[in-house]
């Protein structure tokens, strides 16, 4: 692919010329006025991610943001005749605030609930020490690094 951007571009101009079938259409559209109503909707998920709550009995809630959206959009450029008319319904749901469950389902949570995981491993003294003298890296209390830096003072002195 060379040209994400470009590919994306025919997604406004055969929502046109699909006419209704395209579900981001509005009767006497033209590309622009699908590229706007896309824009205004990406928009609108960047500045607010909507919540949803999964089904079944576990509820789960659950946030599309528009980084998921994105992802969505990007793949769709590398299959555009399979995926454009999905972006196009996901877009429709996003303009018109109407209920994204349709297309969106909840993370499975269950492999985490079954799964055999080991206790964490808090970092020792070492640890501490490598990061703390990582000047890159500020996570170690001013205080720490001043008793890590008067030690390595004292060493060198010896």
């Amino acid at each position: 692919m060379q040209d994400n951007d470009a590919v994306l571009e025919t997604f406004f101009r055969f929502c046109h010329e699909a006419g209704t079938a395209c579900s981001v259409y509005r009767a006497g559209d033209q590309p622009d006025d699908i590229k706007q109503r896309f824009d205004l909707a990406m928009e609108a998920l960047r500045e607010e991610p909507i919540l949803l709550v999964g089904p079944g009995p576990s509820r789960i809630p659950f946030m599309i943001s528009y980084i998921d959206v994105k992802q969505i959009i990007l793949l769709a450029t590398y299959l555009p005749t399979m995926l454009f008319p999905l972006v196009a319904y996901i877009i429709n749901l996003i303009y018109s605030g109407e209920n994204l469950s349709p297309v969106a389902a909840p993370p499975d949570l269950a492999p985490l609930c079954t799964a055999n995981l080991s206790l964490i491993t808090y970092p020792s003294d070492a640890n501490i020490g490598c990061l703390c003298s990582d000047q890159r890296w500020q996570v170690c209390p001013p205080w720490r690094r001043l008793l890590l830096w008067k030690g390595s003072q004292t060493q060198r002195r010896s």
